[in-house]
């Protein structure tokens, strides 16, 4: 598959990744279904070490159990004990990123709220914990729906004010010499 046009947005991407290799950087990439946001992930990021992370809307153990084993094998993260709740894996990550610059990408990452509602609280208090210290760059991937804006963009959302760049991917027109233009005018 080719890839178009997506160069200011593939910029950005890898500026915050520049970045992240001196402060923690928490990058949000929204876009409807279909648009394009992993491509552009796996595109901007395919000279970078990173772990891709699906949230699967699995129970939190479930969950948890293929995010720790992706990390060990993608990252080298290692995980002492178990790690079955989603606030206990991401505190080994921010720990790990206090020492090392590593990227990871979560992807469906409204689905969390649908695995555990209280995940989001924990989650945003543990980034203000450790982020002032942290060489991670955070990236979130959602589809846009009003919920999810809300999450980011609404005082009164769980991580409003904590990303460093919000990227709303839009789709791509296209147009045929099919395309009846005066119905696209009116």
């Amino acid at each position: 598959m080719r890839f178009y046009n997506r160069e200011k947005e593939t910029k950005i991407l890898k500026e915050n990744e520049s970045q992240s290799k001196r402060s923690a950087v928490f990058t949000v990439l929204m876009g409807r279904k279909r648009v394009g946001k992993t491509t552009l992930i796996k595109t901007a990021l395919k000279d970078c070490k990173y772990a891709y992370l699906l949230i699967t809307d699995d129970s939190e153990e479930v969950l948890c159990q293929h995010l720790k084993q992706t990390l060990e094998e993608q990252l080298g993260i290692h995980f002492d004990g178990a790690a079955n709740q989603f606030c206990n894996l991401f505190e080994v990550v921010m720990k790990e990123s206090l020492n090392r610059h590593f990227t990871i990408v979560l992807d469906e990452f409204q689905t969390l709220q649908k695995v555990n509602p209280a995940i989001f609280r924990t989650t945003k208090k543990l980034w203000d914990k450790y982020h002032n210290y942290s060489y991670l760059h955070l990236i979130t991937v959602c589809s846009i729906q009003p919920p999810t804006r809300h999450i980011f963009e609404d005082t009164n959302g769980q991580f409003y004010g904590r990303p460093s760049t919000i990227l709303i991917l839009k789709p791509f027109f296209y147009y045929s010499s099919q395309t009846d233009f005066s119905r696209l005018l009116s």
